[in-house]
């Protein structure tokens, strides 16, 4: 791989986030995707096997295409019907067939629930309202590049999507009443969210996002 592969995304650090998350088995389902800070404009999804991501198309569109980030599905994908692609609704209003794995009716259920600040707080200052909030050590915690911190804690067992979202939005309303400057982002709760990736690059301030912590 070359230099210019490896400026936009440090794959090492993108595959161990994989295998925290209990998805960097080969054979895993995955949707990669490049999204914009520009939020009215549409994600680049990118569905894909672990053991075999487009890793130079994926450098090359974040070297051509600046402002997007990189970025993944958290929740794995209900298997793919086999005749994905028949149907008028499996296509966008262009006639492009739709990513598999990258809307809500298409998750099979979460094993992560995460709280994301957006409050503009020092990484302590979060840390430490996470711990004001009574909640258990994170089991990961992803250093954006920017200035939130990604606090992931694993369930014992998977859940259903109404579950996550009914989990999602008490953790947040949880961490927000006792510590509101944390500014939780209340939108994050929909199970195909996609979350931003360590390995790729902050476009804001150009720092790499990385894995800050993760429990053995």
């Amino acid at each position: 791989m070359t230099s210019s592969e490896t400026a936009h995304v440090d794959w090492a650090e993108f595959e161990k986030f994989l295998i925290v998350l209990g998805r960097g088995d080969t054979e895993q389902q995955l949707v990669i995707s490049l999204f914009p800070d520009d939020q009215s404009k549409p994600n680049i999804h990118i569905p894909c096997l672990a053991g075999s991501i487009p890793k130079a198309d994926i450098n090359s569109m974040l070297a051509r295409r600046k402002g997007l980030s990189l970025g993944l599905v958290i929740n794995p994908p209900l298997p793919k019907p086999d005749d994905w692609g028949e149907k008028e609704e499996h296509r966008n209003k262009y006639g492009a067939l739709r990513s598999w794995g990258a809307s809500n009716n298409h998750i099979a259920g979460a094993q992560w629930i995460w709280y994301e600040a957006d409050g503009g707080l020092s990484h302590g200052a979060q840390l430490t309202a996470i711990r004001k909030a009574g909640l258990p050590e994170s089991d990961l915690i992803v250093d954006t590049g920017g200035k939130s911190l990604h606090c992931y804690w694993r369930l014992d067992e998977q859940i259903t999507t109404d579950q996550f979202r009914d989990f999602q939005q008490r953790l947040q309303q949880s961490v927000d009443a006792l510590t509101p400057e944390m500014g939780g982002d209340a939108g994050i709760h929909n199970p195909c969210r996609v979350m931003r990736a360590p390995g790729g690059l902050h476009p804001a301030t150009g720092r790499r996002c990385k894995i800050w912590s993760a429990a053995a």
